[in-house]
């Protein structure tokens, strides 16, 4: 486990931007970088970070700009003949691909499987009856997970134990070492294809971004192992654990998850699902509240809630039913973690800084 914290938002950002370099450049699998149709185009701009730190990055025989193509593209573009690439739709049009992780119906044949066997439950007279809105779902190696069945149109499940308690706190720690910053919302996307995230007053809690190193960590992947099992849907199609923290009276406006429809950055299509994980109890307050549906969800250390952010018949439209809230915190601290799953690969496009 990380054991340094990083406070400083832009030191932070060079420590992962040369950790990912360093580890990468040792990597089979560089990215062939396309060539302009003319020479010239490729070093007919600007580098946006400094020429003593992109020669660095850069490294020897430009490795470093085949390791992260993305990042160097836009931030070191004249040192690694990039130039061509700025642009979102020149960078990120050979990605498109038709390589989904769901077609139409396999949504509900997923929470359709969840929901499969009912719990046994005692009722007034002393006999076992069976649930119509708890179930049981065991994972590999027996790994037991109560299921609460919350709607089904459209599908919002709580799941249980998903982590330990220990495991949690794991998390936690991480979180802390990386360092905790303000949250920000998504804006518009501009031609290069960066998304304006910017402060908002509809969303007051921190963020930690689990990238780097702390992508690596053990524990990240095991918790990334149990949601592939519970969604079917593979890691390579989640964005990097989003770990956050909630003080007394802070929030999170409702809104909707769904992102990667926007033309120039549709690579890894549509967030088709939401895993929320709650990292700790909270006193008082903090719900997850889905106000179209009249439902919230009490935060608990180890819960996990799953939700469909589309339309099952249609992967590529939103479902206006999911949009929800973090209702405030009123006593004490809450902690969670977002993963959010799309419909396409999202790793390999988010290398190209085509992920927004």
């Amino acid at each position: 486990m990380a054991s340094q914290t990083i406070r400083n938002p832009k030191l932070l950002l060079r420590c992962l931007v040369i950790g990912l370099l360093v580890n990468l450049a040792s990597a089979q699998d560089l990215k062939v970088i396309p060539e302009p149709k003319n020479p010239k185009d490729a070093t007919s701009c600007k580098d946006v970070s400094s020429a003593v730190a992109c020669r660095q990055w850069a490294g020897t025989d430009l490795i470093g700009c085949r390791a992260s193509p993305g990042y160097m593209a836009l931030n070191c573009p004249k040192t690694c003949k990039m130039c061509h690439l700025r642009n979102a739709e020149a960078r990120c049009g050979p990605l498109q691909n038709d390589n989904v992780a769901m077609h139409p119906g396999d949504l509900d044949r997923l929470f359709t499987n969840l929901t499969a066997t009912p719990a046994q439950e005692i009722g007034e007279d002393g006999a076992l009856t069976y649930s119509d809105s708890e179930y049981v779902w065991t994972g590999r190696n027996n790994r037991p997970y109560t299921i609460h069945k919350l709607s089904s149109s459209p599908w919002i499940v709580v799941i249980d134990n998903v982590l330990s308690g220990e495991e949690s706190d794991q998390i936690i720690e991480i979180a802390h070492s990386v360092g905790f910053i303000a949250s920000t919302t998504t804006g518009e996307v501009d031609v290069e294809g960066k998304i304006n995230r910017k402060m908002d007053r509809d969303r007051t809690s921190s963020q930690a971004w689990c990238q780097g190193s702390c992508d690596t960590e053990p524990l990240i992947n095991t918790l990334y192992d149990r949601i592939a099992e519970i969604t079917t849907v593979p890691a390579d199609n989640y964005e990097h654990l989003q770990m956050l923290k909630y003080e007394e009276t802070e929030f999170y406006a409702v809104h909707h998850d769904l992102l990667g429809l926007d033309p120039v950055i549709s690579a890894c299509g549509p967030r088709i699902l939401t895993f929320f994980i709650y990292l700790s109890d909270v006193e008082e307050g903090g719900e997850t509240s889905f106000p179209e549906l009249n439902m919230a969800v009490v935060p608990k250390k180890g819960r996990a809630v799953l939700w469909a952010n589309v339309l099952d018949k249609d992967l590529e439209t939103q479902d206006n039913l999911t949009k929800h809230e973090a209702r405030p915190v009123i006593k004490g601290r809450k902690y969670g973690a977002n993963s959010w799953i799309h419909l396409k690969n999202y790793r390999e496009v988010n290398l190209w800084a085509c992920s927004g």
